[in-house]
């Protein structure tokens, strides 16, 4: 019980408590009744009020249900046909979304300040850990399950469901999603019916799990739209309207292409198609009570899907020389013929925008080209290990191979050059030394150019990698700094962190919001950190969502790149033992802010090589 303990409430000891100091001179936003129940969670759980933390936990999640209907009925209201007549295209074009919005801003419901972390199921974090405290371990079970549900990748959680499993033995009956839609309850009804051979019931069951996945899938859609803002208060010369609105329509549909895989999920399952299954039980059932003109619509509905499925070809056939059901009443029902309209007009968009589409941020290449030019990168020794869907974030992937052994050895023996770096914690040491620094050495005779040279090209490679990956126009460098962190007490137990959780271009706030004032570097807009050694113990780095809870850690080695969105909150793990080296980037996307030290090096190289010609 005592290990259970220990790792159960590690994610929040370590990184809830971790919150950076709130600035007072930031306005505060005032909290809606949500919020207010989202607060009081909080301060119950810090509290050791493990009832009120369950309660109000519970609370929270119910208005933001309650909130996201809301949201989804007033987009529905306002989904206008009628549009402005003009000989200018665009102004035709657009002009029902200028109606859509007009409407959509008179009945929009009260913003919430926390809606990313209700969003993600938050609160079920909390909770389990109050039910765990309260002994009451098959809820605990139950919430954890319903956080991983939008959280498949949370590591911790993930290791307090096995410990609820197999350290608590709680049954397998208690692993289930509190949060899961009408439809799925349905759907698990009416497959139990099926196993019980009671037709009637069973068919009543599915259809009705049917109109609520229509129901769920509608609301899924609208909330992606309700997602949508296509204006900001930045005019951009170098980016077009149309353009400006392509970026969102295309968040838009990759959201609404995203909603049959977020209703495809019963409790922690994926179910490769749960749609056709409902067609395929509605068939059969309604073929069992001798309904044969409903099985023949669902037998129609389902080969929409899949035309050349044997099993339900074979019941056709079935239905048609067995039965004489006419082939004329294997028409689908007019709602899943429009609903397979839809979901194939989004397959077909998103084919075009991960092919040919052409953004007006990339450097005119399409994605298709462009996925080709990442796997002959460097040679075609770079290898994606993980990419943002399993990260947490849109914007962020690991990758190898961006640096030799030897090349890594000869950056970490640079390194011990380096100047003092004030470190974030008293267990450690911080060596670092800059472009400028390194520079200064080689025209003093300590380094030879050939250093300068290495540190120049192996952060050049992943600024050039990470501009193509992110399908970046222009990606400059901000600051470059090679820096190692040893561990000056070996072996001693540590819970600090070796750089607190922050984001690189602003404040952190205690509302989980992120200001870009100063002393932030707001002009930073990608991180990169190339790691150059693995010989040591702890130091992985880590990312965490708005509420500062660990979604993904990278462990290092030598020539490993993780590189992110600068606003993405991340830090990374005490070093236990040894020292822990790496090049730290930093780019900007305006030239405003390039790294002028960088070119003052490049031109070193260039006098030096033109010395050496000479000769």
């Amino acid at each position: 019980m005592k290990f259970f303990l220990a790792v159960i409430i590690s994610v929040n000891e370590i990184f809830l408590c971790s919150v950076v100091s709130f600035n007072a001179d930031q306005p505060v936003i005032e909290k809606t009744e949500c919020d207010l129940e989202y607060t009081l969670m909080k301060d119950a759980y810090y509290d050791d009020q493990w009832n009120a933390c369950v309660k109000h936990g519970s609370t929270a999640m119910l208005l933001f249900n309650q909130h996201q209907i809301e949201l989804a009925n007033c987009h529905a209201s306002c989904h206008i046909a009628e549009q402005f007549t003009s000989p200018d295209i665009l102004v035709a074009q657009y002009s029902s979304s200028l109606l859509q919005t007009s409407c959509i801003s008179q009945c929009k419901p009260t913003t919430l300040k926390y809606y990313s972390s209700l969003l993600r199921r938050e609160p079920y974090d909390y909770i389990q850990i109050c039910y765990f405290k309260l002994g009451e371990s098959s809820k605990g079970a139950a919430a954890a399950t319903t956080f991983l549900v939008v959280n498949p990748t949370h590591e911790y959680m993930r290791n307090n469901l096995k410990n609820y499993k197999n350290v608590l033995h709680v049954g397998r009956d208690h692993f289930i999603d509190l949060e899961a839609g009408e439809y799925e309850t349905l759907y698990k009804q009416g497959v139990d019916l099926y196993e019980g051979g009671k037709w009637f019931e069973q068919a009543k069951s599915m259809l009705a799990a049917l109109n609520n996945y229509h129901l769920s899938y509608n609301n899924c859609s609208l909330l992606c739209e309700a997602g949508y803002q296509a204006y900001t208060s930045d005019y951009d010369e170098n980016h077009s309207v149309a353009g400006a609105i392509a970026d969102q329509m295309e968040k838009m549909v990759r959201c609404k292409h995203g909603c049959r895989a977020r209703l495809s999920k019963l409790d922690l399952q994926i179910v490769k198609d749960i749609l056709t299954n409902m067609y395929h039980h509605l068939q059969y059932s309604y073929t069992k009570l001798g309904d044969y003109s409903q099985g023949a619509a669902y037998a129609a509905a389902f080969l929409l899907h899949h035309p050349w499925d044997a099993d339900m070809l074979r019941n056709k056939k079935y239905l048609m020389e067995t039965m004489q059901v006419s082939d004329e009443l294997f028409i689908p029902p007019e709602r899943e013929m429009r609903h397979k309209e839809i979901i194939d007009s989004l397959d077909r968009l998103m084919n075009y925008l991960d092919t040919e589409y052409i953004s007006q941020h990339s450097d005119g290449i399409s994605r298709k080209d462009r996925k080709h030019l990442l796997e002959e990168f460097h040679g075609g020794n770079i290898e994606v290990n993980a990419t943002g869907e399993i990260l947490g974030g849109p914007e962020r992937f690991v990758a190898d191979g961006f640096a030799t052994q030897q090349e890594c050895e000869s950056l970490i023996e640079m390194c011990k050059a380096g100047l003092v770096v004030k470190p974030f914690t008293e267990h450690e040491v911080l060596l670092g030394i800059q472009v400028n620094e390194t520079q200064q050495l080689v025209e003093g005779g300590l380094f030879s150019s050939s250093l300068l040279s290495l540190y120049l090209e192996l952060s050049e490679r992943t600024r050039e990698y990470t501009q193509l990956y992110f399908n970046l126009h222009q990606l400059y460098f901000d600051f470059t700094h090679l820096v190692c962190r040893t561990a000056v007490d070996a072996g001693a137990v540590r819970d600090d962190l070796s750089h607190p959780i922050h984001s690189d271009n602003c404040i952190i706030q205690e509302n989980g919001l992120c200001n870009k004032v100063p002393p932030a570097y707001a002009q930073r807009d990608y991180s990169g950190i190339l790691y150059l050694n693995d010989d040591f113990e702890g130091g992985e780095f880590f990312f965490t969502d708005k509420s500062l809870h660990e979604q993904a850690s990278v462990k290092p080695k030598c020539g490993r790149l993780v590189a992110f969105n600068a606003g993405d909150f991340h830090g990374v793990k005490a070093v236990q033992s040894g020292r822990r080296c790496a090049v730290a980037v930093w780019f900007t996307l305006n030239p405003d802010f390039m790294e002028l030290s960088r070119i003052n090096a490049l031109n070193l190289l260039k006098d030096k090589k033109a010395i050496r010609d000479e000769l």
